[in-house]
């Protein structure tokens, strides 16, 4: 629900920008909007629609100007800008995707994120997310697949991920906690995956899934909300826990 929400609220700044865009341009058009003389009397050329439409038509741009904003309960309200670059072959196929962004979240403060996606062929693909915010808030994502169209004997995903989160609440255990309870914790993860497929048939695999996974809960840091230890000092899970998961 909140993935929805944010994407609808993107969407609607996307519209914002690119209508603010066209406003620009039909007024820069109208017949009426010519310069005035100068002291001298003689008057000044209007510009040429190819001398001012460089600054509002987004076909120009070297890049693609995604507005970002995105609204959540625990996390407060992030805005920011999303400039993406997408690379293509000679078939006008996309092969890459650069996704850079600058954010500004009122609890961590100023942030960045690099993105790359990476499409070497419809058998293979591989991205890398990185990201960092003034306070708390880090991580990165890579993940490599290969044999995705399952033409040959085997396929294989490896997913690393390493991510640091400050907004998670805790309100107690069981159907009578309360919301008066409202603790907050940081979470960090670290997760390292592979799935190997060996294909039987076209539509048949035998997968097997290796997963280690590290959690930690830290205590909290947002100001408006205590720390889990406060109010939870011997509820389990605090510190640090990790799992082993095989499995076909």
């Amino acid at each position: 629900m909140l993935r929805e929400t944010a994407l609808k609220l993107t969407r609607a700044g996307g519209v914002a920008l690119l209508c603010l865009f066209a406003a620009q341009g039909a007024l820069a058009d109208e017949p009426g909007d010519v310069p005035a003389p100068d002291a001298a009397g003689t008057p000044i050329p209007k510009p040429s629609p190819e001398q001012v439409a460089h600054w509002y038509d987004l076909s120009r741009l070297p890049f693609l100007p995604v507005p970002e904003v995105g609204s959540d309960p625990n996390g407060g309200t992030t805005v920011g800008i999303l400039p993406v670059w997408l690379h293509s072959d000679e078939n006008h196929e996309i092969t890459r995707i650069v996704a850079p962004d600058l954010t500004h979240n009122p609890y961590f403060g100023l942030g960045a994120h690099a993105r790359m996606y990476s499409y070497p062929s419809e058998d293979e693909q591989w991205s890398v997310v990185a990201g960092i915010k003034q306070r708390v808030e880090r991580g990165v994502d890579a993940e490599y697949q290969l044999g995705r169209l399952r033409e040959g004997k085997f396929t294989s995903t490896t997913n690393v991920d390493w991510d640091r989160d400050g907004t998670p609440r805790f309100f107690g255990v069981g159907n009578n906690s309360l919301y008066s309870a409202q603790t907050n914790y940081t979470s960090q993860t670290t997760l390292i995956q592979e799935q190997l497929g060996w294909n039987l048939t076209h539509n048949w695999q035998l997968l097997y899934t290796i997963r280690k996974r590290i959690v930690d809960v830290l205590p909290g840091t947002l100001s408006s909300v205590p720390s889990i230890e406060t109010l939870f000092p011997n509820v389990r899970g605090r510190g640090t826990s990790s799992e082993l998961l095989n499995r076909y």
